[in-house]
Order: structure tokens, then C-alpha cells, then sequence
């Protein structure tokens, strides 16, 4: 079979399941679209499970892409949209969201374009690979906006749109009440100092300055190096966001999503998800919460 499985199993799943919620991806900024061509022909796979199943005329299919899908998007046009954007120009940023955006074009196209379709999503806070940078991440600009979302909330609201009725083709699942990049680094700072991870405040400063620290540490950087500053993995990514950092700062534009990110627009998910229209700023509490997880799990040299 395509997908891998058994005859019976996949058989056992095209005549039940009525709802696919596809949330598995690769995650490495790293890599170019041609690398991510198993996980565009795995969603292939899943469309065409959906497309032959016994539920096909009410099967609900989500597929979560990514806020990195409209990494290019022109932000003259206002907020990206909650819609499925055709021009492929907008998404051209690296191979992770390229693929994201891939995928989304391969679902609209081939599935029906009535039911509904995707999800763009930002960054869950409690995700362990959001450490790699948001450790101890640098100033970029005192209004630049933090789209950071609750993973709880963020799971449901992809229910909520499972189960509803509606039938969008794209909804974007960000924070509605996004908050200053400071007000989000000052009581995780506060919490790294109350859990003992280190012994005082660290100095927040400006994302260039931090990117060229790290990259000076990364050069003839050792396994031990990379170990403890998995950020240097990342080095060309984060040149990308130095890069826009600086052009933002001589527009005098710093009222954007961290990394230059566009902003989402949100008013469809909330009208058809309680969850995301109820959903409260985020809070010095869920800072703590963050921290005492990623201690937990080990996240931390102490």
C-alpha cells in the first residue's frame, strides 16, 4: 500500500474513519523543499485514503501548515489571510514552509475544495524544539509582536474546527491578543532566576548583537559547543531573521510578528472557535509553567 500499512489495516480505516486531523512534519529550518518530498507525498497519501473512503462526502480532513508557509507574504495587502493564497511568491522563505505551502496547494487542489482544509499554526509555547532559540532569545524591537500559543488551546481549536460545520479552506490558529516580545522575555527571564537556572537576570539585547555572538561562537564550534548551543544548528535561519531585523529597524517598522513574520489574520477561526475567541493574553504564570516543563524535561544545563 502507499501509506505503508497493511491491506486489512488501511482497509480497516478507509470504511471508519471520518475525521483527519494531519499534524506530522519534519521540522528543520535547514533543510530545501526537495527534502521534505516524503512528507508532501505522506499527505498525498492520507488525501488519497480520504478521497476512497466510505466517508468521502463528509470526511472532515485538516491539515496543519505553518505560520513559515507565508514567510514571503506582502504585508502591504494587511494581514495574511484566511484563505488559500495561489501565488506560490509569498510562501518562498525556506524549505520547511515551502513544503508546508506544497501541501496545502496539493490538498485544495485535489480533495474537495468544500470541505475544510488547513490550519496555519504558530508556535505552540510548550514545544521542546522551540528551545533551540526561545531559550534566551534577543530583543527585536520593543513592539514586535509574540504570536506564542498555549498548546492546549492550540489542540482545541483544530477540534473545534473538526467538529463544527464550517467549511474554509484555510484558518489561521495564532494568539488574537499577541503580546510585546518584552513582556514575554521579562517573566521568563524572572522565572530562570526563581528555578535557579541561573543565578541572575541575563541581559536581553538586540537580535543582531545575539546573532553575532553566536555567530562568532560557531565558528570551529565542537560537538560539545553544539551540544550546549543548539542554536548554532540554526545559524543561517537566524542570519535570515538578523537580516530582516536590520531592514526593519531602518523603516522604522517594528510593529510586526518576531522575525519579521507577517501578522494573521484571525476573525474566521474565532467565530468558529470558541476556544480561540475566548482565548486570554498570555500570562507571567504560563511563563513559569514554560520553565519548570523545559527544567523538568532537562532542557537546561544547570
Amino acid at each position: 500500500m502507499p501509506s505503508g500499512l497493511k491491506k486489512d489495516v488501511y482497509e480497516e480505516l478507509r470504511n471508519s474513519v471520518n475525521v483527519i486531523i494531519h499534524n506530522a512534519w519534519k521540522l528543520d529550518f535547514n533543510l530545501s523543499l526537495s527534502s521534505f518530498e516524503p512528507n508532501v507525498q505522506s499527505t498525498r497519501n492520507l488525501i488519497d485514503l480520504a478521497r476512497s473512503s466510505e466517508h468521502a462526502s463528509s470526511l472532515r480532513f485538516l491539515f496543519t501548515s505553518s505560520i513559515s508557509s507565508a514567510f514571503s507574504w506582502d504585508r502591504t495587502l494587511g494581514p495574511y489571510p484566511e484563505a488559500i493564497v495561489t501565488d506560490a511568491k509569498y510562501a518562498v522563505g525556506n524549505g520547511y514552509g515551502e513544503s508546508k505551502y506544497v501541501a496545502e496547494r496539493d490538498k485544495y487542489v485535489v480533495a474537495n475544495p468544500t470541505e475544510p482544509g488547513q490550519s496555519r499554526i504558530g508556535c505552540p509555547s510548550w514545544s521542546n524544539q522551540a528551545l533551540n532559540w526561545m531559550l534566551f532569545p534577543p530583543r527585536l524591537g520593543h513592539d514586535a509582536a509574540c504570536f506564542l500559543d498555549a498548546m492546549d488551546a492550540v489542540s482545541q481549536s483544530i477540534l473545534d474546527v473538526a467538529f463544527s460545520k464550517a467549511d474554509e479552506p484555510a484558518l489561521n490558529i495564532v494568539h488574537p491578543n499577541p503580546l510585546a516580545w518584552d513582556e514575554i522575555m521579562a517573566p521568563i527571564n524572572e522565572a530562570i532566576v526563581r528555578e535557579g537556572i541561573v543565578e541572575q537576570k541575563l541581559p536581553i539585547v538586540e537580535f543582531q548583537t545575539w546573532f553575532s555572538a553566536l555567530e562568532a561562537k560557531s565558528h570551529d564550534a565542537s560537538e560539545e559547543d553544539i551540544s550546549a548551543i543548539p542554536a548554532i544548528k540554526l545559524l543561517e535561519f537566524f542570519r535570515t531573521m538578523a537580516q530582516v531585523d536590520v531592514a526593519l529597524r531602518q523603516q522604522g517598522n517594528d510593529k510586526v510578528e518576531s522575525g519579521g513574520l507577517p501578522t494573521l489574520s484571525t476573525s474566521r477561526v474565532q467565530e468558529i472557535s470558541d476556544t480561540m475567541k475566548g482565548l486570554p493574553k498570555l500570562a507571567p504564570s504560563d511563563t513559569a509553567l514554560w520553565v519548570q516543563y523545559w527544567k523538568h524535561v532537562g532542557l537546561f544545563r544547570v
